[in-house]
């Protein structure tokens, strides 16, 4: 059975992007404007602060969203936070970068802790995902 055109969704492009590996130094965010469309958006970034390039997490969203974020948290250059206004619920996004297997145990556990810390702290009312390179 085919659905109305009425019930279809109608995909126009991104509305959010997770990104867990952004090589800029320190946390801030960033507006952009894609050349060929003139779509603005907005780009949210946590990294380390000694310009090395290493770790880094971070969202793009567009204005749309961008109109509808609550919260910005840069954690560390490891672990970042969004908090959009939702219906019926608030969402709670969390972008993560884990460490690799060649890691020590305590940056690992650190990280998994820190996780876990940051995700405890959300209200329970909302709705939460985590999304990143877990490095499993």
């Amino acid at each position: 059975m085919r659905s109305s055109k009425k019930n279809r969704r109608k995909t126009v492009g991104p509305r959010r992007l997770g990104m867990e590996v952004a090589r800029i130094s320190g946390s801030g965010s960033i507006a952009i404007t894609a050349p060929e469309t003139l779509h603005q958006f907005h780009f949210f970034y946590s990294g380390i602060e000694d310009n090395s390039g290493i770790h880094g997490v971070g969202f793009i969203i567009n204005q749309r969203t961008r109109n509808a974020l609550l919260e910005w948290e840069p954690v560390s250059c490891r672990l970042a936070r969004i908090r959009l206004k939702g219906n019926p619920a608030n969402v709670s996004i969390i972008s993560t970068y884990a460490p690799t297997r060649d890691a020590t145990e305590t940056t690992k556990d650190d990280l998994y802790g820190e996780l876990q810390q940051l995700s405890s702290s959300i209200a329970a009312r909302g709705y939460l995902i985590v999304a990143g390179d877990f490095n499993a």
